[in-house]
């Protein structure tokens, strides 16, 4: 990687102010704010984690990466204990699995030293595909909100019986044709599919065999909706295919397509215009290699999170703001 590329590199987390390792942040370095969001590696949750023994799950002894939820203890601890203002609420995102019987002890745990600064937790198991998203993705969140008095915590409690997201009335799926791109005369699109098409092997034969399919040459399904958007397209199970039949686009593999990463960004409520700037904003760190190839490029939309789902969370948080 060259002089300049890092250079480039420096100068982004400087204007972003990114403090990078959450382990030697301290809340005097962070800012006065009325919300922090913080999520933490689901490695040590999901169940594929126990395909390579990651057992250790959010026990604060277990030194593993889900277990980085512990450093925001450590910081709201390190906020009340120098009489900075905590914030009015906090933001967490994570896989579902953090509520399954294995889990859910340290969990409450963690909920209990939440309640004990004074916090009011409303926890939220939500699907994109209620909030109009033809992706099946459930994740759990949990918005706490501040509560200095008495009064304001049976306000705060009243609001969330009264607007509970989990039993709102799911909005109208749209169909999936809007989120992926099949034009190919469209060169963006026809290059992306491209390299979204790996060499057909015996191994991809299961992919093929196995995943959702979820549209043929350039016709979508109209009642098509993709799996969870991971980290990895090329994989066993996966999102879901394009397959190949009348017009495959290389000869290397004639029987279908992973999902590129703009249509895992689109799956993920994020609009086209800003993939867009994302791809132009991509440098060379060196002849034909981008900082953020395909594959980190679905990671970044795999490790993200479904753009309307949060909105109406932060729709609460404005609601909530202005009663209390």
């Amino acid at each position: 990687m060259n002089v300049n590329v890092l250079k480039r590199i420096l100068a982004a987390i400087n204007r972003t102010n990114n403090l990078v390792d959450i382990t030697n942040v301290h809340a005097e370095n962070l800012p006065d704010c009325d919300i922090l969001t913080y999520s933490f590696p689901c490695q040590d949750l999901s169940v594929a984690g126990f395909w390579h023994h990651n057992t250790g799950g959010i026990d604060r002894d277990a030194h593993n990466r889900s277990s980085l939820l512990w450093q925001i203890e450590r910081l709201l601890t390190e906020y009340a204990e120098s009489d900075k203002d905590l914030p009015d609420f906090l933001l967490m995102e994570n896989v579902s699995a953090i509520l399954s019987p294995k889990h859910i002890g340290n969990f409450n745990e963690w909920c209990g030293f939440l309640e004990y600064l004074g916090y009011v937790n409303q926890i939220y198991t939500l699907n994109s595909r209620d909030f109009g998203i033809p992706q099946n993705r459930e994740r759990t969140y949990m918005l706490s909100v501040r509560a200095i008095t008495q009064k304001q915590k049976e306000k705060i409690n009243n609001f969330f019986a009264e607007n509970n997201l989990e039993n709102r009335t799911s909005a109208k799926l749209k169909p999936i044709k809007h989120y992926l791109r099949l034009d190919y005369t469209d060169e963006r699109y026809r290059k992306e599919a491209i390299e979204s098409t790996p060499h057909f092997t015996e191994s991809r034969r299961k992919i093929f065999n196995h995943n959702p399919i979820l549209a043929v040459d350039d016709k979508a399904f109209d009642d098509a909706c993709a799996r969870t958007v991971t980290t990895k397209q090329d994989r066993n199970p996966n999102s879901g295919i394009i397959e190949y039949k009348k017009n495959p686009l290389v000869p290397w593999n004639t029987h279908y397509r992973n999902l590129t990463p703009r249509e895992c960004f689109l799956l993920m409520g994020f609009n086209e215009s800003s993939f867009d700037a994302l791809i132009e904003n991509n440098i060379n760190i060196r002849k034909d290699t981008q900082f953020l190839p395909v594959s980190k490029l679905g990671k970044l939309a795999g490790n993200s999170i479904v753009v309307p789902v949060l909105e109406e969370i932060f729709k609460q948080v404005v609601e909530l703001n202005e009663m209390i």
